[in-house]
């Protein structure tokens, strides 16, 4: 392990936005050709919420655009002339972020994720029932496409994000369980996602 650290210590990272989570999931196999070390989905309304918080706001120079999600797709290399040559190639479909201060700000953005989504205001919270779901990763569009499908039928929606590149997803659909509407819906949505959204 330590050997791998110094072996790989230069970090290049290439953002790229799509018009939906599921268009994201759905390039994510071919960026996996490209072998990167980490692939991430950020969603937009985490990228609102940092809008709104200035700390934050200040740091999202990495965002091109109104996207409605982001892969971010990290190559290394020994040096970083070489994690470079990967990362423009692709970086040719989105922005490459080459400067350790650019990569420390969408970080820093990505790490406050769970807290930013959580701070949506009104009743209707992230609730957590759909949890770290785990696919293939060449499923990973279909799976989001059914799983949105169901919460629309439900008159609700969520947020999809974390690693796309090991086909694991967090998904917090907003609801109000203040409400007894709320718990019903919440169970109806469960039953649905256990129900339709087994892969074959």
């Amino acid at each position: 392990l330590e050997f791998r650290r110094v072996l790989f210590r230069s970090k290049v990272l290439v953002v790229m936005g799509f018009e939906s989570a599921e268009s994201a999931c759905a390039f994510t196999p071919a960026i996996l050709e490209t072998e990167p070390s980490a692939v991430e989905l950020i969603p937009r309304t985490l990228i609102e919420r940092a809008r709104a918080v200035p700390a934050y706001a200040r740091r999202l120079g990495f965002v091109e655009g109104d996207p409605a999600a982001l892969l971010v797709i990290e190559y290394t290399g020994a040096t970083h002339s070489e994690a470079l040559a990967t990362a423009e190639e692709i970086g040719r479909q989105g922005r490459v972020l080459a400067e350790p201060t650019e990569q420390a700000d969408l970080w820093a953005v990505r790490k406050a994720g769970l807290g930013l989504l959580m701070s949506v205001p009104g009743d209707s919270k992230p609730i957590t029932f759909m949890e770290d779901v785990a696919v293939p990763v060449e499923q990973l569009s279909r799976y989001v496409q059914e799983a949105d499908r169901i919460l629309a039928e439900n008159g609700t929606h969520g947020e999809w994000y974390a690693h796309a590149s090991a086909g694991c997803l967090h998904m917090r659909p907003l609801v109000n369980l203040k409400t007894e509407a709320g718990v019903k819906q919440m169970r109806t949505i469960a039953d649905a996602d256990r129900k339709s959204t087994r892969l074959n």
